[in-house]
């Protein structure tokens, strides 16, 4: 009897230590798992008045991890789904606007004057049609286009191979974090080896710190800084 009591005890500390770890984690399948394995501990032992405390607690927050997974899982599905219908493509004339009113919300500059919309359509159409440039776009069902990548293949000094560097890479704002941005730098990539490019360059704002770590998650390092002067 003596025994069983320690034992009980001994149970009940334990349990109430996993509870302090599961509680600092983040991890959701991980805080999931180790929930459901305190309850098993305590499902042991007899219920003693002064442990439904601790049973009731183990309770409440599988509960509510319970509601958060099945959240999150609900999330993943949704992204798959999405992911599933988005195709990357080159870009045509077709897309021109859509390719502007991105470039816009990336920051670049807007036209001013009715004329700038035509000039700088032209300038799209004409890196689109050179064979040094690309222009690869996120399509969505095969409706709506909602990210783009630039690209240019650039003969170094030093290297008998191109070097591949992109100027823009933008993922409509409802969009992003859903994989897209990386579906998009995957084809680069892909694109790069079949060019037989020795590196794939790219320039991101002081200010962007969430694209910085997206690019250093897909691999890439910083290796140097960026400097500029206006000439103009």
């Amino acid at each position: 009897m003596h025994s069983g009591r320690i034992e009980r005890i001994e149970i009940m500390q334990l349990s109430l230590v996993m509870l302090s770890t599961i509680s600092l984690q983040k991890n959701t399948r991980y805080v999931n798992r180790e929930l459901h394995h305190t309850k098993n501990l305590l499902s042991q032992v007899h219920l003693h008045p002064f442990m439904f405390p601790i049973w009731l607690a183990v309770q409440v927050i599988i509960s509510i991890h319970d509601r958060k997974y099945d959240k999150l899982l609900i999330e993943l599905d949704t992204i798959h789904i999405l992911m599933a219908n988005v195709t990357i493509k080159e870009a045509s004339s077709k897309d021109i606007p859509i390719i502007l009113e991105l470039l816009y919300e990336l920051g670049r500059p807007e036209p001013q004057k009715d004329f700038d919309i035509d000039n700088f359509g032209k300038l799209v159409k004409k890196y689109i049609t050179d064979s040094d440039k690309q222009i690869l776009v996120a399509e969505y069902d095969d409706v709506e286009i909602v990210g783009m990548v630039s690209i240019m293949f650039l003969p170094r000094l030093n290297q008998t191979t191109l070097e591949m560097y992109i100027p823009e890479l933008i993922v409509l704002q409802k969009y992003q974090s859903q994989g897209i941005g990386e579906k998009l730098i995957n084809s680069c990539m892909a694109l790069a080896k079949e060019r037989k490019c020795h590196r794939i360059r790219l320039e991101s704002g002081n200010q962007r710190k969430k694209a910085h770590q997206f690019y250093m998650h897909l691999g890439f390092e910083q290796y140097g800084i960026s400097f500029t002067k206006n000439v103009a």
